[in-house]
Protein backbone atom coordinates (compact mmCIF):
# COMPACT_ATOMS: atom_id res chain seq x y z
CA UNK A 1 0.00 0.00 0.00
CA UNK A 2 2.57 2.39 0.64
CA UNK A 3 4.30 1.96 -2.67
CA UNK A 4 0.60 2.23 -4.24
CA UNK A 5 0.82 5.75 -2.48
CA UNK A 6 4.05 6.88 -2.96
CA UNK A 7 3.89 6.18 -7.19
CA UNK A 8 0.20 8.22 -6.98
CA UNK A 9 2.52 11.35 -5.79
CA UNK A 10 4.28 10.95 -8.46
CA UNK A 11 1.02 11.84 -10.66
CA UNK A 12 -0.49 15.40 -11.75
CA UNK A 13 -4.24 14.85 -11.62
CA UNK A 14 -7.47 16.75 -10.28
CA UNK A 15 -9.68 14.98 -8.48
CA UNK A 16 -13.29 15.57 -9.92
CA UNK A 17 -16.29 14.56 -7.69
CA UNK A 18 -19.41 12.49 -9.49
CA UNK A 19 -22.21 11.73 -7.72
CA UNK A 20 -23.25 8.29 -6.93
CA UNK A 21 -26.50 8.89 -9.16
CA UNK A 22 -24.43 9.50 -12.03
CA UNK A 23 -21.55 7.10 -12.33
CA UNK A 24 -22.92 3.99 -12.75
CA UNK A 25 -19.54 1.86 -12.97
CA UNK A 26 -18.78 2.56 -9.28
CA UNK A 27 -16.69 -0.03 -7.34
CA UNK A 28 -18.52 -2.49 -5.69
CA UNK A 29 -16.17 -3.05 -2.68
CA UNK A 30 -15.57 0.63 -2.43
CA UNK A 31 -19.57 0.56 -1.59
CA UNK A 32 -19.23 -2.74 0.62
CA UNK A 33 -21.56 -2.64 3.92
CA UNK A 34 -20.27 -4.16 7.10
CA UNK A 35 -20.84 -8.04 7.32
CA UNK A 36 -22.04 -10.31 10.10
CA UNK A 37 -18.34 -11.03 10.88
CA UNK A 38 -17.36 -7.56 10.66
CA UNK A 39 -16.52 -5.91 13.92
CA UNK A 40 -18.43 -2.41 14.60
CA UNK A 41 -15.29 -1.13 16.42
CA UNK A 42 -12.19 -1.92 13.98
CA UNK A 43 -9.01 -0.61 15.30
CA UNK A 44 -7.16 -1.29 12.06
CA UNK A 45 -9.50 0.46 9.85
CA UNK A 46 -7.64 0.60 6.18
CA UNK A 47 -10.20 4.20 5.60
CA UNK A 48 -8.79 5.38 8.66
CA UNK A 49 -5.20 4.23 7.72
CA UNK A 50 -5.99 6.02 3.84
CA UNK A 51 -7.33 9.24 5.27
CA UNK A 52 -4.22 9.66 7.20
CA UNK A 53 -2.03 9.09 4.55
CA UNK A 54 -4.22 11.29 1.88
CA UNK A 55 -4.47 14.48 4.43
CA UNK A 56 0.10 14.20 5.16
CA UNK A 57 0.02 13.89 1.04
CA UNK A 58 1.36 17.80 0.37
CA UNK A 59 1.20 19.41 -3.16
CA UNK A 60 4.03 21.04 -4.59
CA UNK A 61 5.82 22.26 -7.69
CA UNK A 62 8.95 20.13 -8.60
CA UNK A 63 11.79 21.17 -10.49
CA UNK A 64 12.53 18.37 -13.52
CA UNK A 65 15.40 17.55 -11.58
CA UNK A 66 14.01 16.42 -8.14
CA UNK A 67 12.25 14.00 -9.27
CA UNK A 68 12.40 10.68 -7.48
CA UNK A 69 11.53 8.24 -10.11
CA UNK A 70 12.84 8.29 -13.54
CA UNK A 71 12.77 6.11 -16.65
CA UNK A 72 15.79 5.60 -17.97
CA UNK A 73 16.65 4.84 -21.74
CA UNK A 74 19.90 2.95 -22.94
CA UNK A 75 19.92 5.58 -26.05
CA UNK A 76 23.05 3.34 -27.45
CA UNK A 77 21.18 0.36 -28.09
CA UNK A 78 18.62 2.11 -30.45
CA UNK A 79 18.98 4.80 -33.45
CA UNK A 80 16.10 6.45 -36.32
CA UNK A 81 12.70 5.85 -35.06
CA UNK A 82 13.05 3.58 -32.56
CA UNK A 83 15.51 5.85 -30.84
CA UNK A 84 13.06 8.89 -31.21
CA UNK A 85 10.44 6.55 -29.92
CA UNK A 86 12.07 5.74 -27.19
CA UNK A 87 13.21 9.40 -25.78
CA UNK A 88 9.60 10.62 -25.96
CA UNK A 89 8.61 7.52 -23.53
CA UNK A 90 11.53 8.52 -21.72
CA UNK A 91 10.49 12.27 -21.42
CA UNK A 92 6.77 12.65 -22.80
CA UNK A 93 7.97 15.96 -24.73
CA UNK A 94 7.48 16.71 -27.79
CA UNK A 95 10.57 16.08 -29.80
CA UNK A 96 11.77 19.99 -31.26
CA UNK A 97 12.69 18.59 -34.62
CA UNK A 98 9.57 17.10 -35.34
CA UNK A 99 6.05 18.63 -36.76
CA UNK A 100 2.61 18.66 -34.56
CA UNK A 101 1.71 16.51 -37.22
CA UNK A 102 4.49 13.77 -36.53
CA UNK A 103 4.20 14.41 -33.05
CA UNK A 104 0.75 13.15 -33.09
CA UNK A 105 1.53 10.24 -35.01
CA UNK A 106 4.58 9.41 -32.46
CA UNK A 107 1.93 10.06 -29.50
CA UNK A 108 -0.23 7.54 -30.91
CA UNK A 109 2.31 5.01 -31.59
CA UNK A 110 3.89 5.09 -28.18
CA UNK A 111 0.72 3.80 -26.68
CA UNK A 112 1.50 0.27 -28.27
CA UNK A 113 5.00 0.80 -26.44
CA UNK A 114 6.90 0.73 -22.88
CA UNK A 115 10.13 1.41 -21.83
CA UNK A 116 11.61 -1.19 -18.40
CA UNK A 117 14.81 -1.09 -17.78
CA UNK A 118 16.55 0.73 -20.20
CA UNK A 119 15.36 -0.97 -23.06
CA UNK A 120 12.15 -0.50 -25.25
CA UNK A 121 9.28 -3.16 -25.93
CA UNK A 122 6.55 -3.62 -27.85
CA UNK A 123 2.83 -4.24 -26.10
CA UNK A 124 1.32 -7.66 -26.88
CA UNK A 125 -2.11 -9.25 -26.50
CA UNK A 126 -3.71 -9.51 -22.66
CA UNK A 127 -1.25 -12.83 -21.48
CA UNK A 128 1.51 -12.34 -23.32
CA UNK A 129 4.59 -10.51 -22.00
CA UNK A 130 5.81 -7.48 -24.06
CA UNK A 131 8.56 -8.02 -26.78
CA UNK A 132 12.26 -6.21 -26.87
CA UNK A 133 12.40 -3.98 -29.72
CA UNK A 134 15.47 -4.66 -31.49
CA UNK A 135 17.16 -1.37 -32.51
CA UNK A 136 20.25 -1.79 -34.18
CA UNK A 137 20.82 -3.81 -37.72
CA UNK A 138 23.61 -5.29 -36.40
CA UNK A 139 21.72 -6.91 -33.02
CA UNK A 140 18.86 -8.30 -35.57
CA UNK A 141 21.47 -9.75 -37.41
CA UNK A 142 22.58 -11.49 -34.35
CA UNK A 143 19.18 -12.70 -33.23
CA UNK A 144 18.50 -13.87 -36.57
CA UNK A 145 21.91 -15.89 -36.80
CA UNK A 146 20.82 -17.08 -32.87
CA UNK A 147 17.62 -18.04 -34.35
CA UNK A 148 19.23 -20.05 -37.41
CA UNK A 149 21.34 -22.05 -35.22
CA UNK A 150 18.74 -23.10 -32.57
CA UNK A 151 16.18 -24.34 -35.40
CA UNK A 152 19.05 -25.50 -38.13
CA UNK A 153 18.11 -26.02 -41.33
CA UNK A 154 14.13 -25.84 -41.02
CA UNK A 155 13.40 -24.02 -43.50
CA UNK A 156 12.47 -20.00 -43.86
CA UNK A 157 9.12 -19.76 -42.48
CA UNK A 158 10.31 -21.67 -39.72
CA UNK A 159 12.98 -19.00 -38.91
CA UNK A 160 10.66 -16.08 -39.71
CA UNK A 161 8.03 -17.59 -36.89
CA UNK A 162 10.66 -18.18 -33.94
CA UNK A 163 11.90 -14.59 -34.79
CA UNK A 164 8.40 -13.42 -34.59
CA UNK A 165 7.87 -15.06 -31.22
Amino acid sequence: MMRWLAYIQLLNFHVKHISGSKNSATDTISRRSAGPADSSEDENNPDDYFDAKLYSVQASYWPVQRFTARIYLHDFEYDGDDLVLGCYLKTLWQPSDITDEEFQRLHKKSDFFLVRDGYLYKRSKKGHPPYPVVGKIEQQNKVILEVHNRYRHRGQQVTYDQLRR
